[in-house]
C-alpha cells in the first residue's frame, strides 16, 4: 500500500553551539571518535548529550507536542558535523520508493537538516535523506531561491524497521562557508511522513509518472488517483513541470498543477519563470522573472502574481 507523503512534517529551529538569542538552543559537544556513517545510532561518535526531542508539527495543523517521539543527536569532531536521527512513524508504514541519488523524494518519508552557518536566516545549506539512504542537497539564497544544483560531498546511511527508521549523517566542515570565530549556527530539522489533515494515511489507487530529458530540456509528470479527504469518492492530483535551456545564459521553466491534496475543491495553478545570467566586462548580471496564476473553485477570478528581479555584481 502506498501513501501521499508530503502532508505532514515536523520542524524544530535550534541554534548550534552557544547563542544569546531567544531561539531554542542546544550546545553541541566535541568528540574525537571517527564516524562510521552506517545508520547505527550506537556509533560512539553519536553518544551525545545534545539531543533534540521537542519537535513541533507545523502541517497540516500546528501542534506543540512531538507526536512521534523522534530524537535527533548532534555532535562534531575536527572534520564533520555529525547528526543521528531516530525517527518514529506511529501512523503508517514507512514509505521509501526512490533509490537513485539526487532524485525527487516527494513521495517518500524523509529527514532533512538545514544548516545556517551565519545564523542570519538568509542563506542555508540543506541535506536530506530517505529511508533508502538516498541523499539530496542544495543551497537556499536570501531565504527564497533554492539552488538544488549545489552538490556537496557528504555521507549518510539509513536503517529501518516497520514503524521506525534511523539515519546517520556526517557533513564536512570544509565544504561549508562560515565564520570560524562565530559561536552560533542556526539549524532546522524536518521529518516528513505521510498523513492527511485528520492524521490518517491517504491511499493511492492508481498513478503514473513520466520523466525525460534532452540536451536542453527536462520534463516530468506525476498524476495519481487518491481517496478523497473529505468525502467517500476519489480525486485526481496532477503535477507537470519542465525546464528549457534556451542558450548558455538563458533558462526558462514551467509548472502546472491540477487538484489540491488538502481539500476536495477544484484548483489549478500555472507558474512560468525566466532567468538570464551572464558575465559582462566588469560585472555579473542576473535578470529573472516569474509569473503565477491560480484558479480555485468558488472564486470568480484568477489569482495572479508576478515578480521581476535584477542583480548586478561588480567583479574585479
Amino acid at each position: 500500500m502506498q501513501y501521499l507523503t508530503y502532508i505532514l512534517c515536523l520542524l524544530i529551529s535550534t541554534n548550534a553551539f552557544a547563542s544569546q538569542t531567544k531561539k531554542p538552543q542546544v550546545s553541541i559537544n566535541f568528540t574525537s571518535a571517527k564516524p562510521t556513517t552506517d545508520g547505527d545510532l550506537q556509533d560512539p561518535s553519536l553518544q551525545a548529550e545534545a539531543t533534540i526531542d521537542q519537535l513541533t508539527q507545523v502541517w497540516p495543523k500546528v501542534k506543540s507536542a512531538n507526536i512521534n517521539k523522534s530524537k535527533i543527536k548532534l555532535m562534531y569532531n575536527d572534520e564533520y558535523l555529525l547528526i543521528g536521527a531516530e525517527l518514529f512513524n506511529n501512523h503508517t508504514p514507512i514509505t521509501a520508493n526512490t533509490l537513485q541519488y539526487n532524485q525527487d523524494t516527494t513521495g517518500d518519508d524523509s529527514f532533512t537538516i538545514l544548516v545556517d552557518t551565519f545564523d542570519n536566516e538568509q542563506n542555508t545549506y540543506w541535506f536530506s535523506v530517505n529511508p533508502n539512504s538516498v541523499k539530496n542537497d542544495g543551497f537556499i539564497v536570501n531565504n527564497s531561491k533554492n539552488i538544488p544544483e549545489w552538490n556537496g560531498v557528504w555521507y549518510a546511511s539509513s536503517k529501518r524497521t516497520d514503524k521506525e527508521w534511523a539515519v546517520e549523517m556526517a557533513i564536512p566542515f570544509k565544504m561549508l562557508t562560515f565564520d570560524p570565530n562565530a559561536d552560533a549556527w542556526g539549524l532546522n530539522v524536518i521529518q516528513k511522513i505521510g498523513l492527511d489533515p485528520h492524521g490518517r494515511p491517504i491511499d493511492i489507487n492508481t498513478g503514473v509518472r513520466f520523466s525525460g530529458y534532452g540536451d536542453r530540456w527536462r520534463l516530468g509528470l506525476l498524476s495519481v488517483n487518491t481517496e478523497s479527504i473529505n468525502s467517500k469518492g476519489t480525486q485526481q492530483l496532477t503535477d507537470a513541470r519542465g525546464t528549457w535551456l534556451i542558450n548558455e545564459h538563458i533558462k526558462s521553466g514551467f509548472m502546472i498543477t491540477d487538484g489540491d491534496p488538502s481539500t476536495d475543491v477544484s484548483n489549478q495553478t500555472f507558474c512560468l519563470d525566466f532567468r538570464d545570467h551572464r558575465f559582462l566586462t566588469n560585472k555579473a548580471l542576473e535578470v529573472g522573472a516569474w509569473l503565477q496564476s491560480n484558479n480555485t473553485e468558488g472564486i470568480n477570478k484568477y489569482d495572479m502574481a508576478w515578480v521581476y528581479q535584477r542583480y548586478i555584481q561588480m567583479t574585479s
